[in-house]
């Protein structure tokens, strides 16, 4: 391991990318806490118009969010066979992932990150 691969590594994670992946990188992980914070935020604040206080509603998405996280990491579980183990048929969780569809947060996700790679694109054209 190069120097300044362990000095980004020491950091968090350092992955090794062409040139040619510069742009989706970008659309990837150096945009992306900002669109993570803001499914948080609205997730936050859908909780308190459910009626929990702001502060709980808060620690509980957040913790929710880090544990989703940490089994994804920690166990290699591919995310489409993690939702469905947490997924029973026909219950509130199935209904929720289907209102997620009709509402196009896949479409909203992909168009974000497309929108942040050609960005970084056009930027890099000068």
């Amino acid at each position: 391991m190069s120097p300044l691969h362990a000095l980004f590594s020491s950091a968090g994670v350092a992955v090794d990318i062409t040139e040619e992946q510069v742009h989706a990188f970008i659309g990837t992980a150096g945009s992306m806490p900002a669109f993570v914070f803001t499914l948080i935020e609205a997730m936050t604040d859908e909780a308190v118009r459910l009626g929990l206080k702001r502060d709980l509603a808060a620690s509980l998405v957040r913790q929710t969010v880090r544990g989703a996280a940490t089994l994804l990491t920690e166990s290699g579980t591919h995310p489409a066979v993690a939702k469905n183990a947490v997924s029973s048929p026909g219950g509130t969780t199935v209904q929720g992932l289907a209102a997620l569809e009709r509402e196009g947060v896949r479409a909203g996700v992909a168009a974000a990150m497309a929108a942040a790679a050609d960005s970084s694109r056009a930027m890099s054209r000068g």
